[in-house]
């Protein structure tokens, strides 16, 4: 448990997965403000600016598991999916599971490079 405890300190505590969060964040904000209608919820692939296809392609894995992790919650209720409160469901737990993925890539590759300087640094020696 402490492992576990330490080891997802260091996730939050990476500073490449903190500004990848960040820059993920606000290019979806600006994506969102920048759409013809804010309030259409609606999402076409082909319609969409190309900055929001890059970004839904770059978020799948993430938007896969959100999508299973987001029906199941949809259908403890069993209330029509379509319903308001389940999209909002849906685009809440989207939201983490994103957070989550670009963290952990940033984590993965604040790792890769410590282990090539360190590699470097006794190479040197």
């Amino acid at each position: 448990m402490t492992r576990l405890i330490r080891v997802l300190k260091n996730i939050l505590a990476s500073r490449i997965g903190q500004v990848l969060f960040v820059v993920h964040s606000l290019l979806l904000v600006y994506v969102y403000a920048s759409r013809e209608s804010f309030s259409e919820r609606e999402f076409h692939f082909h319609y969409e600016p190309l900055l929001y296809k890059v970004l839904v392609t770059i978020d799948l894995p993430a938007l896969v598991v959100a999508t299973l992790i987001g029906m199941s919650f949809v259908y403890l209720r069993s209330q029509p999916v379509n319903s308001w409160w389940s999209q909002s469901i849906m685009d809440a737990v989207g939201f983490i599971c994103v957070s989550v993925q670009w963290w952990l890539v940033g984590y993965c590759i604040e790792r890769i490079v410590r282990r090539k300087r360190r590699l470097k640094i006794n190479t040197a020696i």
